[in-house]
């Protein structure tokens, strides 16, 4: 992906190369220094339990976790700089204990394939008056070189969702938490525009949020569940995709089960 830095809104941003098997230190599979409230589907929304959810950090129990930290903390809470992508490359396989779960590969002539994350189908038009779903994985796809192959990893055990990697601690209906953090990007940061957004498959037409302004996110708001709403969120921990880039053939999948608990602060950016 050296050719292109940025498409559709999603910065790219090369961490470096991860050519050999990471293995995180032993500690990070008791890591809980969050959790999240992920509600019941179809729309997914995650927020974390309280509004310090950007002092959460991934250290060693990530690759490069320090750097990530780093590429966290510098966005500053604008929007502009939120939808950052931070992918390995060259890259010849998931970190010890992480399986593959989405491969796309761009051949040479520039055809795609794909298996997994990649090839999941796309919603249909969503919330916000038929607003097209902002798919990292796509985009991704999209901006493949020829002859490059992009591999999704997520801790064994994990399932993949559309950007993170999440492992349910308690189900919707067993849930206990009764508080979360919303941050709500302002007004003037965006607009609705339409636009027909092409995937390998399929084309769709519709309206999409485009962010247009760089004020930071100051706003956030702490929300209180009643007893019927409890019982729509589930506890999670969420770690983000690993992503890794090569030229050629898929890089190695990862193996041996391991959960890891190391959580990632998240939160769903609402347009009032």
């Amino acid at each position: 992906m050296p050719s292109i830095t940025s498409l559709s809104q999603e910065v790219f941003n090369n961490l470096g190369p991860l050519t050999t098997t990471y293995t995180a230190p032993a500690s990070c599979a008791t890591v809980t220094n969050n959790v999240l409230l992920s509600s019941v589907k179809p729309h997914n929304f995650i927020f974390p339990l309280d509004c310090n959810y950007k002092t959460s950090t991934f250290g060693d129990c990530l690759p490069s976790g320090a750097a990530m930290d780093s590429s966290y903390a510098a966005r500053g809470n604008v929007p502009q700089t939120d939808t950052r992508m931070d992918y390995f490359s060259p890259a010849s396989g998931c970190p010890s204990a992480w399986t593959t779960v989405g491969v796309a590969v761009k051949d040479v002539s520039g055809s795609l394939s794909s298996k997994g994350v990649f090839a999941s189908t796309s919603p249909a038009l969503d919330l916000f008056d038929d607003t097209i779903p902002h798919e990292r994985q796509k985009i991704l796809m999209s901006a493949l070189a020829n002859g490059e192959t992009a591999v999704l990893c997520c801790p064994s055990g994990f399932e993949a969702t559309s950007s993170l990697c999440q492992s349910t601690l308690l189900p919707a209906s067993e849930n206990t938490y009764t508080s979360g953090c919303v941050s709500v990007i302002p007004n003037e940061d965006f607009t609705i525009v339409s636009a027909t957004v092409t995937e390998p498959s399929t084309t769709i037409t519709g309206k999409v949020f485009t962010i247009v302004g760089t004020a930071p996110i100051t706003g956030t708001t702490t929300i209180s569940l009643g007893p019927e709403e409890v019982t729509q969120w589930a506890a999670i921990s969420a770690l983000p995709m690993i992503t890794l880039v090569a030229s050629g053939s898929s890089p190695a999948m990862g193996a041996v089960v391991w959960i890891v608990a190391a959580l990632v602060g998240a939160a769903i950016m609402i347009p009032l």
